[in-house]
């Protein structure tokens, strides 16, 4: 792992990590297989990973299109009961993350929204925002403001609960890290390093030794 990856996606911005996660899965590229063997947590806020039903779907969607009406059509499409995209996202999306070894497992935990938006009413239900089997905290705002912390975060709940889900993904991290660093196998990566950077000198002396034997 190059450099560990903390996911935060609001609305349907977690759907759209959930689908780069499994695109990164099944891709012949290194660079694109890197995001998801790097990803070490996902905070999702308010995204509607399903419903309970059709009906319920059907009011998520109609709800979401009222509150942007700039949407995108074709995310938009994946909220109708009619579309598979979203049981396809959130079936492979748990096959992909459950399948992951317990050195690499994914740390998730998700938010939810306690208030109605003026005139529109809830956006995303609680028993759609959340995952049954991990963390949920909800938040006291609406599904637009749920992120909109104020300038005062040590007096914004919503701040606080996320941040401290945040602070214990990097505590948990840098301990992993330390464990994987303190390892036997730790030594021979250090060895290897010095290893390659020992021969890069070698190299440079010989070029010199050679170009003053031209000259």
């Amino acid at each position: 792992m190059e450099c560990p990856i903390i996911f935060i996606g609001h609305s349907l911005g977690g759907l759209v990590i959930e689908d780069c996660l499994l695109n990164s899965n099944t891709s012949h590229e290194d660079y694109i297989k890197e995001i998801l063997r790097s990803t070490t947590a996902i905070a999702f806020l308010g995204t509607p990973h399903g419903g309970s039903n059709q009906a319920e779907m059907a009011i998520i969607g109609a709800n979401f299109l009222k509150l942007f009406r700039n949407i995108n059509k074709d995310i938009l499409m994946s909220l109708t009961p009619a579309s598979e995209a979203l049981s396809r996202i959130q079936q492979d999306f748990h096959r992909v993350v459950n399948g992951l070894p317990d050195s690499r497992k994914i740390k998730i935990t998700c938010f939810y929204e306690e208030l109605p938006v003026k005139g529109i009413g809830e956006i995303v239900p609680k028993n759609s925002a959340i995952l049954s089997a991990y963390s949920n905290y909800p938040i006291y705002a609406n599904h637009t403001d749920m992120t909109k912390f104020t300038n005062v975060p040590n007096n914004d709940q919503g701040y606080i609960t996320v941040m401290n889900e945040i602070r214990r993904w990097i505590r948990e991290e840098l301990k992993r890290n330390r464990a994987a660093t303190s390892a036997p196998g730790s030594q021979n990566y250090v060895a290897s390093a010095h290893g390659v950077g020992q021969k890069a000198v070698e190299a440079t002396s010989d070029r010199r030794e050679d170009s003053n034997s031209r000259g």
